[in-house]
């Protein structure tokens, strides 16, 4: 009897962790350069970070933006704002309410040689 519990807790375990794979979307995930590394969000933002190192002791939270339900899926490459941008980044940050919260990154999609914006990647103190 303790076999059959064990074998039908390890399928359990194993059919739901290949469930959430799926869900996440790792399976359609493209390669991560040298350091980088991936963020998938209940609410469909998928981004590879890059030039930015993980932090344990963080949670990263994604912020959607609006986007063409076709590109709701799709992996964005998530960056650091540039200095051109920071002054937006302060007043974005200031005009929320989140206590610890920091901006980390700015998630876009390269369509046709353009780039949509697909996202914001703030990270919180993990508590």
């Amino acid at each position: 009897m303790i076999k059959w519990l064990l074998l039908i807790a390890v399928l359990t375990f194993g059919g739901y962790s290949a469930y959430q794979y799926f869900v996440a979307g790792y399976h359609t995930r493209p390669e991560i350069p040298d350091g980088a590394f991936s963020v998938s969000f209940p609410s469909g933002l998928r981004g590879i970070v890059v030039d930015l190192p993980e932090d344990m002791n963080r949670r990263y939270l994604g912020m959607p933006l609006e986007v063409p339900s076709y590109l709701e899926k799709t992996w964005s490459r998530c960056r650091p704002p540039s200095i051109e941008e920071n002054p937006q980044v302060v007043q974005f940050m200031e005009s929320r309410d989140l206590p610890g919260a920091r901006f980390e990154a700015i998630c876009e999609i390269e369509l046709d040689g353009d780039l949509v914006t697909r996202g914001l990647l703030i990270s919180v103190p993990r508590v």
